[in-house]
C-alpha cells in the first residue's frame, strides 16, 4: 500500500514538473491555461498594495489620471485608431524624460524589456505597464493599470486616454480574442 502511495506521489510530482517545464520553454500548447505569457501559475498573479510600488510607478500613475479623457497624442502623427503606443510611451516619457515615443506595440514591449527603469513582472498595481504586442497582421494593445483591476488605454474611436479595460476584459480581449500575448512591467526606483 505504501508503495501505490509512493509511486501515485512521484507521477503527480512528475505531471507536476512537466507541465512547468511546458511553460518555461514554451513546449507543447502554447500556454493554453495561463493568462500572462510569464512561466508562473495564472493563480498567483494578483493585485499589489500601493505601499510596495516603486515611486516612479507612482508617478506613471498619476500621469496616467492626468490625461483620463483626453487626447495624449493631440497632434495626431499617429491615426487615433492605432496610437495605444504612441499614448502610452508619452505617459511615460514625461515620467522618464529618456524613454522613447513610438508608435507600435512590438518595440515598446522590447524597450520596457531592455530599459533599466523596468522590470517584467507577473503582479499588477496602480502604475504598471500591460502590452499586448502585435503579431502579424493581429493589432496589439497596451495600457497602464489604474486602482484595483482597471487599466486605461488609448480608445481607438476617440483617441481619448480611458479607464476602459479590466483585467478580466483584457485578458478576454486580447489573449482569448485576439490570441495576443500579455506582459506586465513594473517601474524601478532611479532604473536600478
Amino acid at each position: 500500500m505504501e508503495l501505490a502511495l509512493f509511486i501515485t506521489f512521484c507521477i503527480l510530482i512528475s505531471l507536476v514538473c512537466a507541465k512547468y517545464l511546458m511553460r518555461v520553454y514554451h513546449i507543447g500548447p502554447y500556454l493554453e491555461d495561463n493568462e500572462l505569457d510569464m512561466p508562473i501559475d495564472p493563480e498567483t498573479v494578483v493585485e499589489t498594495s500601493p505601499a510596495s510600488t516603486p515611486s516612479l510607478n507612482l508617478q506613471m500613475y498619476a500621469e496616467a489620471v492626468k490625461w483620463l479623457g483626453k487626447d495624449v497624442t493631440p497632434n495626431d502623427e499617429v491615426d487615433d485608431e492605432v496610437a495605444c503606443a504612441a499614448s502610452l510611451s508619452t505617459i511615460i516619457h514625461e515620467v522618464i524624460p529618456n524613454f522613447p515615443i513610438v508608435n507600435s506595440t512590438a518595440i515598446l514591449a522590447s524597450l520596457l524589456d531592455k530599459d533599466p527603469h523596468f522590470e517584467r513582472v507577473t503582479e499588477y498595481e496602480a502604475g504598471t505597464v500591460v502590452v499586448s504586442p502585435r503579431i502579424g497582421p493581429t493589432l496589439g494593445h497596451c495600457g497602464l493599470f489604474l486602482q484595483g483591476d482597471r487599466i486605461a488605454s488609448n480608445t481607438s474611436k476617440t483617441g481619448l486616454w480611458e479607464d476602459n479595460y479590466s483585467i478580466n476584459s483584457w485578458i478576454r480581449v486580447f489573449k482569448k480574442g485576439r490570441g495576443l500575448h500579455i506582459y506586465l512591467w513594473r517601474a524601478r526606483n532611479n532604473g536600478v
